[in-house]
């Protein structure tokens, strides 16, 4: 599979105690010793979905997609091409709907595949469809100014 592991049991003596994790700092992405963020998109579950959007940090990147389909693989291939031109902006997620239909529900998602940038738990921009790698990089930074200019526009 070409997804990172984000599920890592708890290893003895790691300075947790009981046991327990958290599922957004698992799905958060982790930082190397160089504090870059891994340039694959990580698969995440819809209870880490659900972590991740109480916690509303950040800006993430949700590939919502059903990879047994064929649309649904060649979107996971762009989008993991597209990661390495976007990790320094924003967390990429993947998360398949036939194995955790709650999200599709979660996200209001009807369309597979769809990507959905969130920043601060809010969905700021959504296309539901394929696109290549180039789309979707383009995409999202033209998502992001757009969001940008939103907020220092000043509201009559």
């Amino acid at each position: 599979m070409n997804a990172i592991p984000i599920e890592e049991p708890a290893a003895a003596g790691s300075g947790r105690r009981g046991g327990r994790s958290n599922p957004a700092k698992q799905a958060a992405g982790q930082r190397g010793a160089a504090g870059a963020r891994n340039a694959f998109p990580q698969t995440i579950t819809d209870g880490q979905l659900s972590a991740l959007l109480a916690e509303g940090r950040g800006t993430l990147l949700i590939d919502v997609s059903a990879s047994s389909s064929g649309l649904g693989r060649t979107m996971d291939e762009q989008f993991r091409l597209a990661a390495k031109a976007l990790r320094s902006r924003v967390r990429m997620l993947t998360i398949d709907v036939h194995r955790h239909p709650a999200a599709a529900i979660e996200l209001s998602v009807n369309a597979f595949p769809t990507l959905i940038l969130l920043r601060g738990g809010q969905a700021i921009a959504r296309h539901a469809g394929v696109m290549s790698a180039e789309m979707i990089v383009n995409w999202t930074r033209q998502a992001l100014a757009d969001a940008l200019r939103a907020r220092r526009t000043p509201r009559a």
